[in-house]
């Protein structure tokens, strides 16, 4: 039995879940150093988004070349797409929630 390794849209999908990686990272940092507060239920939503969102975006490349069966090729490529979608996601919410947390909090 002969595995091959996924092409097409790989080499996107690997640089696309980087990019939102590393942008996630250093939302995560700056929200942190930016904001010392105790951690309510808000802060804990937020971090708990960011770490799903991270969590699907490191595992995409990781879905997106590994060796597959020919066969099995399309259903391993539409699984990455939808962890990015995922992560991708799950990491806006989080800056939006952030966002609005911090409009409401220096409002008058």
């Amino acid at each position: 039995m002969r595995f091959r390794k996924s092409e097409g849209s790989v080499l996107a999908l690997c640089v696309s879940s980087a990019a939102l990686f590393f942008i996630g990272v250093a939302f995560v940092g700056y929200w942190r150093i930016r904001d010392h507060a105790h951690w309510g239920v808000v802060e804990q939503l937020v971090a708990g988004l960011a770490l799903v969102g991270l969590g699907f975006l490191g595992l995409v490349p990781w879905k997106a070349t590994n060796p597959v069966k020919p066969q099995k090729l399309p259903a391993s490529l539409r699984s990455a797409r939808r962890m990015l979608v995922t992560g991708t996601a799950a990491l806006l919410v989080a800056v939006v929630i952030y966002a609005v947390r911090t409009r409401m909090a220096s409002a008058p």
